[in-house]
């Protein structure tokens, strides 16, 4: 049977998120030393990640048993908001609409992306509906979007808690969604489509 037009889509935008997360590290992690032309990778990149994590937060209630699909979908409402405030801030900024202090602003939704995504596995946990790697990496994503955000409130950019935030939701994120896209792509994870 072949795949589904939807599921073909949730697992490119989980490989190409993926990618989109290390290139928004990388490119991020050069732009406090060469700024404008990195800089502005990095927010394309994130407007990239942010949209192309939609379809993502639709299919984890997918991944749940019926009884448990309610708070899956409340979180991916919540996480598919906060995607789109994060991508429309970051866009303003790539447009010179707005400077960094107040695209800043729009960053602090990514705290509720990191909810999403907490939510979202602990219900994969709690369901026992993926491995336990996967959600584990899922979890690490989602503290680290709070985290880094948390970073952000503190002080700005360039702290610790930044920085360390950073790289849990980097790597956490990256190995959840390419890990997500495999379970889906042989089967051992399912839509229920």
């Amino acid at each position: 049977m072949a795949a589904s037009p939807f599921l073909s889509v949730v697992v490119w935008a989980a490989y190409l998120s993926a990618a989109m997360t290390i290139v928004t590290l990388i490119a991020g992690t050069l732009s406090f030393t060469w700024m404008r032309p990195f800089g502005v990778l990095s927010d394309i990149a994130s407007v990239l990640l942010m949209l192309l994590m939609v379809p993502l937060a639709i299919a984890t209630p997918r991944l749940l048993p019926a009884t448990m699909q309610v708070p899956g979908v409340v979180a991916a409402v919540i996480g598919i908001a906060a995607m789109v405030v994060v991508a429309v801030g970051q866009s303003l900024l790539i447009a010179r609409q707005i400077e960094m202090e107040k695209a800043v602003k729009f960053l602090h939704a990514a705290i509720a992306v990191g909810i999403w995504l907490l939510v979202a596995n602990v219900l994969l946990l709690i369901a026992g509906s993926a491995p336990v790697g996967l959600w584990l990496a899922g979890l690490v994503a989602g503290i680290g979007y709070i985290v880094t955000m948390g970073g952000v409130l503190e002080n700005g950019k360039m702290n610790l808690l930044y920085s360390l935030g950073g790289l849990m939701m980097c790597a956490g994120y990256a190995v959840w969604a390419i890990w997500l896209g495999r379970l889906l792509t042989t089967g051992a994870l399912s839509l229920g489509l």
